[in-house]
């Protein structure tokens, strides 16, 4: 997906799910409330998961806990993972408490493609 079609995307998410800013609005300092970081965050999850084949899922994007690797959050090669890393270090730098779904069980350790989604499978 190209940048330009990821802001488009990016953009409509944060206009659907009524962007807030400004006082009062949970504005954290900055032009994106913690809320608008957590959407943004959570597309670029979605879009960087996107495979085609098992061996499109190479990248991980966030590592889990270091005793249980497969609590990463996986991601297609192809996929550039400065944007998202440079938006959650904003989010973090502004105090807002990111939460993405990882995987939760240490005995799946294959990294594939299914459903068009990459993912950790026993």
């Amino acid at each position: 997906m190209s940048q330009l079609s990821q802001a488009f995307v990016v953009t409509a998410a944060l206009q659907t799910c009524g962007a807030a800013s400004g006082p009062g609005a949970g504005d954290v300092g900055s032009f994106f409330s913690c809320h608008d970081y957590q959407i943004m965050l959570e597309v670029e999850v979605e879009v960087g998961g996107e495979c085609r084949r098992h061996s499109d899922c190479t990248q991980v994007l966030i590592s889990g806990d270091l005793a249980c690797e497969p609590n990463s959050i996986l991601v297609h090669d192809d996929y550039d993972t400065n944007y998202f890393s440079d938006l959650y270090d904003d989010a973090l730098a502004e105090g807002c408490d990111i939460t993405l779904d990882m995987n939760e069980d240490c005995r799946a350790v294959e990294a594939e493609c299914v459903a068009s989604r990459c993912t950790w499978r026993r």
